[in-house]
């Protein structure tokens, strides 16, 4: 069966219309024909015979099956009472001419033809046949006009025409009927594999998660075709195995979480169809070779698989199946491959949209590692700096700050407290002190606060004036790391230039004594000291502290010198 909200189709409508019409025709006839009785039957005898009895209730019912099947209802139901009435009175209740009798059988049949089922048409056909030859055979009208066989043969030819009249133009128009019905039910099915390939594009076009793509995919297509199973497989990227994605119902969720695939060499009929790339059919499941039997789907009769292509490349299948062997139609088969198109569009889409999904979280996180890179080095830069200017200030001679007073420079290593406050803070702080109009200003080097600056300015100054100190401490700042590290450059060469001197010297030396006088009295001018010693020999036992060794046994020093 198809599903309800299935519209229905013209073919459909006119066949109702028909049967309609033709129901309040016949209905129409009985009430007139029941009428016309009962009015005679009481002129000529009484109401209340039995004859005017049935005449009366006749008419009545047919007046009210006339409003009833006007309303739409009950149409065939009622018809069909009418014919089977229509029957029994020709049969039973006629006493008249064969003519009348004729055309009362062909109103029945004809009516039968378009109203009631198939059992009760062939029913009326067959009584039909069999009151015509009662009364052609024993109302000796066909053997009068066999009597005068001598003059014309023409009324014989019309009584056997009559007589064949009314089963042929039933089964004439019971034919055109049933190839109507049959129109009407291929219309519909088509305009329900239309609106369900219509219904699965509107779907695939808004979603963008392929699991739900595909779980939404195939209910629409066993709800809109009423199949049995319907279930989608996708190949992997090794081309071994073809994997369940989708599938309906409890069985599908059971095969689902199991991890149900199929290999692609095996004579499946996923296997044919995803190497042949053409739609594959096993139209009687339980005999054909290709079909491999599932026991959770135990009621399949036959199987067609349709192959999902992407460009020239087949990436899986839509399986459907169903209870009925030989369910499948050309027409069914076609707008399946139209949806199987659909959904490769769907799919690729799908993919693009989770590459682009991971990429964008591989970004992200690429983002955030650099982030956290670049604040470590960040830290580092200002632990370097914060050290290397540590270590540049610690030295006694290193002058740490200037001060102009008048006219005059001084060394004036004292930090005010708004000098603090605005490296504290690292920002310019603007106040006043003594009546005057100060601003102090961070040096910043790297993130690292390395001085300041505090320095009195106009009271009319504006915002420009901030910031030209602010720069200028930034160029000051870069300006005196290069000059630091110029000067620890020149140190570090005067260093080695000191040490080259004394190896130099070595040379000179002709036994260990002179080399120790050397290199003591070297060591002494270049660091400026009073006083030096140098020993040789072995660490004396008594007052050598152990030395710890990786493992914590104390060595011996037998070694050391």
């Amino acid at each position: 069966m198809l599903t309800n909200f299935i519209p229905k189709t013209d073919a459909q409508d006119v066949i109702m219309q028909l049967r309609i019409r033709a129901v309040q025709v016949l209905l129409i006839f009985i009430l007139v024909a029941s009428v016309v009785l009962a009015i005679t039957i009481q002129l000529e005898d009484s109401l209340f015979s039995f004859s005017g009895i049935v005449s009366t209730l006749a008419a009545g019912l047919s007046a009210g099956g006339l409003a009833i099947v006007h309303r739409g209802r009950n149409v065939r139901t009622i018809g069909t009472s009418a014919v089977i009435y229509l029957v029994l009175v020709s049969i039973f209740s006629f006493t008249g001419d064969f003519d009348i009798l004729i055309i009362l059988l062909m109103l029945a049949t004809v009516s039968a033809a378009i109203i009631s089922p198939r059992l009760i048409f062939w029913l009326v056909n067959a009584l039909s046949i069999t009151a015509t030859v009662w009364f052609v055979t024993y109302s000796g009208k066909l053997g009068a006009e066999l009597a005068e066989l001598d003059r014309t043969i023409f009324p014989v030819i019309v009584t056997l025409l009559l007589t064949l009249l009314p089963p042929v133009l039933g089964l004439m128009l019971r034919f055109f009927i049933d190839r109507l019905e049959a129109v009407a039910r291929n219309s519909q099915r088509t305009a329900a594999l239309l609106e369900a390939s219509a219904n699965i594009g509107q779907n695939v076009s808004q979603m963008l998660e392929l699991d739900e793509l595909l779980k939404r995919s195939v209910e629409i297509v066993r709800d809109r075709f009423a199949f049995y199973h319907v279930q989608i497989f996708l190949i992997d990227e090794a081309r071994e195995y073809a994997y369940l994605q989708a599938s309906t119902g409890e069985v599908g969720e059971q095969m689902l979480a199991r991890g149900h695939r199929l290999p692609l060499a095996a004579d499946s009929v996923i296997g044919r169809v995803t190497l042949s790339g053409e739609p594959i059919i096993a139209r009687d499941a339980d005999q054909d070779k290709g079909h491999a039997f599932n026991e959770l789907l135990p009621d399949t009769r036959s199987e067609l698989a349709i192959p999902i292509r992407d460009g020239d490349g087949i990436i899986g299948a839509l399986d459907v199946q169903s209870r009925v062997s030989n369910a499948f139609t050309n027409n069914e088969i076609r707008i399946l491959n139209v949806i199987t198109n659909q959904l490769a569009t769907a799919i690729r889409n799908a993919r693009l949209f989770e590459r682009q999904a991971h990429n964008l979280d591989e970004n992200k996180r690429l983002f955030i590692e650099s982030e956290t890179n670049l604040r470590e080095i960040q830290r580092l830069n200002r632990q370097l700096t914060r050290q290397a200017w540590a270590d540049y200030l610690k030295m006694d001679r290193r002058i740490i700050g200037v001060t102009l007073d008048g006219q005059r420079f001084n060394n004036k290593a004292q930090w005010t407290d708004k000098m603090v406050e605005s490296g504290q803070r690292r920002r310019p702080i603007a106040f006043e002190e003594d009546g005057a109009d100060k601003i102090a200003v961070p040096i910043e080097l790297r993130g690292e606060v390395v001085g300041a600056i505090e320095i009195d300015i106009d009271s009319a100054s504006n915002e420009s004036t901030i910031d030209m100190i602010q720069a200028i401490s930034q160029r000051l700042a870069v300006s005196l790391d290069n000059a630091r590290l110029f000067e620890e450059t020149q140190e570090a060469t005067a260093q080695e230039q000191r040490i080259g001197e004394l190896v130099s010297q070595y040379q000179s030396a002709n036994t260990v004594d002179d080399l120790l006088q050397i290199t003591l009295e070297g060591l002494i001018e270049t660091l400026g000291a009073e006083a030096g010693a140098i020993r040789l020999g072995r660490l004396p036992e008594d007052i050598a502290p152990p030395i710890e060794e990786a493992n914590g046994h104390a060595h011996n020093g037998s070694e050391t010198l």
